[in-house]
């Protein structure tokens, strides 16, 4: 993940020791470092700090979630497909049966 660090402000980092972040600098966080993106998690929830990139992993379940979403938009079409074609077939076949018993 990448965060923009909105100072400069100094406080405590990740790693327990004092830090501080020059003006807007940003800040590279290894995705597989859990302290640490909780510890930036955290900073951009408080306010003091910008997410510009997401985890990778977050953007592997948002796109997953987009690939389900596509799927489930093309399967609910064809549904609606078979239903309007399943209807159009009875109502041609309800109007065949009412010209027969007009005698038409």
């Amino acid at each position: 993940m990448k965060v923009k660090m909105l100072g400069p402000i100094a406080g405590v980092g990740p790693d327990g020791s004092i830090t501080s972040w020059g003006p807007d600098q940003v800040v590279d966080v290894d995705d597989d470092d859990k302290t640490a993106v909780a510890f930036y998690t955290a900073r951009v929830n408080d306010g003091v700090a910008v997410l510009i990139d997401e985890l990778a992993a977050a953007k592997a379940v948002v796109a997953a979630a987009d690939a389900k979403s596509e799927a489930d938009a093309k399967s609910d079409a064809k549904s609606d497909a078979k239903s309007d074609a399943a209807e159009a077939k009875a109502d041609a076949k309800a109007a065949k049966a009412t010209r027969a018993g007009d005698g038409g």
